[in-house]
């Protein structure tokens, strides 16, 4: 059982990578993640409080794992795309990949300021300067 436990959390973990390219949306999928074991070894607790079988917990235990094998199986191969590339507006796409698949290459998705560029333009409106400003200004 610890094999199979093992082989499915990093069998989730794949398929959280791949579900997006989006890093605000894989931070809030990672965290997620590491919230379902720890919700899994509340209710292991509890179920050890009323003293049940092995096999009471074994079964239940095999049944929900088998489920959510078949379940991430499905996922996978009916709901993941190829690729994400030009799917998603804050991703960058890679030139090759962009190139491979006809898409538009930018270097910056739409919207996006550096943090250089946000920095200055709080500096401006604060009337102040920092390391930022005098290596943008050649100091």
């Amino acid at each position: 059982m610890g094999l199979m436990s093992t082989s499915l959390r990093n069998f989730a973990y794949w398929a959280n990578s791949v579900a997006t390219n989006d890093p605000t949306k894989q931070a809030r999928y990672a965290g997620l993640m590491h919230a379902m074991p720890q919700a899994g070894l509340c209710i292991a607790f509890g179920v050890e409080t009323t003293k049940p079988k092995f096999i009471t917990q074994a079964i239940p235990y095999l049944i929900v794992t088998l489920l959510s094998i078949a379940c991430c199986f499905v996922g996978v191969k009916y709901y993941m795309p190829e690729t994400l590339y030009g799917l998603e507006e804050s991703v960058i796409v890679p030139v090759a990949a962009a190139e491979k698949l006809g898409l538009p290459a930018r270097d910056e998705p739409a919207g996006f300021v550096g943090e250089d560029e946000t920095v200055l333009s709080k500096e401006k409106e604060m009337g102040t300067t920092s390391a930022v400003a005098a290596v943008h200004e050649g100091r």
